[in-house]
């Protein structure tokens, strides 16, 4: 059985560079919040909810079409963080990468917002260690708010779980493989857990006296939208090998 699951959180990171865009709403001016991927075989997404697959570093871009901003705000729910940027080019913020370290129930996915703002004398906002800091003077303009947008962020984790039948001579886990193929070309070789090495688990024996191998594959190892094949084999101890090949469905 392979499939995908879901449940929260998220951390700041460092990241990547495709093109995946996200919602659109705004106010006084037409802007769009984007989030940006990997740029490899995996195409771009538009619309206001987003999927990621867990550990996968992203972008947040945040562009104002339309007038001018001097600084934007982006707000993550539930987790109450903010960050104020600056704009690396006319109508465009680019904030800190975020990667997210677990799934998000599907009914509570992470929301992203943000507003761009227009200077009135000095700058009203910053941020320190995720928290909005707001300046308050009454000598000074309140900055006008000029345009805002959001995003729906659900994060899910690939999980794989593969049969292994009963065999009387018994395996020779050593010689147990699993290959994934994100990129047709250039599969990725996933071998059994150690001590020294993250891998696959061989989980049994069971009632039946099979065994279940299971995998949580990185965000790195599937499509970012489609499907991946999977071929997984092991060989008795005779020297005879099962092998078993799937495809594992990702959103």
């Amino acid at each position: 059985m392979i499939h995908s699951r879901g449940f929260g959180a998220i951390v700041l990171a460092g990241g990547l560079s495709l093109v995946l865009t996200a919602s659109s709403g705004c106010s006084y001016h037409t802007s769009s919040l984007k989030i940006a991927g990997e740029e490899s075989s995996r195409g771009g997404l538009f619309g206001r909810e987003q999927w990621v697959h867990v550990g996968e570093p992203v972008k947040v871009i945040y562009d104002v079409r339309s007038g001018w901003a001097d600084y934007a705000i982006l707000h993550i729910s539930p987790l109450d963080r903010s960050e104020v940027a600056l704009a690396t080019e006319p109508g465009s913020f680019r904030f800190r990468d975020l990667r997210f370290e677990q799934p998000t129930p599907p009914e509570k996915p992470m929301r992203l917002r943000a507003w761009a703002y227009r200077e009135r004398g000095q700058r009203d906002y910053m941020d320190l260690d995720g928290e909005l800091l707001s300046r308050e003077s009454p000598y000074d303009v309140p900055d006008s708010r000029v345009a805002s947008a959001s995003m729906k962020i659900h994060v899910y984790q690939t999980s794989l779980s593969i049969p292994i039948p009963p065999d009387p001579a018994g395996y020779n886990w050593q010689t147990a493989k699993l290959l994934l193929y994100a990129d047709p070309a250039r599969p990725v070789e996933v071998r059994p857990v150690r001590e020294y090495r993250t891998g696959f688990r061989i989980e049994g024996p069971t009632a039946a006296g099979g065994y279940v191998m299971a995998y949580e594959p990185t965000a790195e190892q599937v499509r970012r939208t489609g499907s991946t094949r999977v071929v997984f084999t092991v060989s008795n101890t005779a020297g005879f090998p099962w092998r078993y090949e799937d495809w594992l469905e990702t959103p």
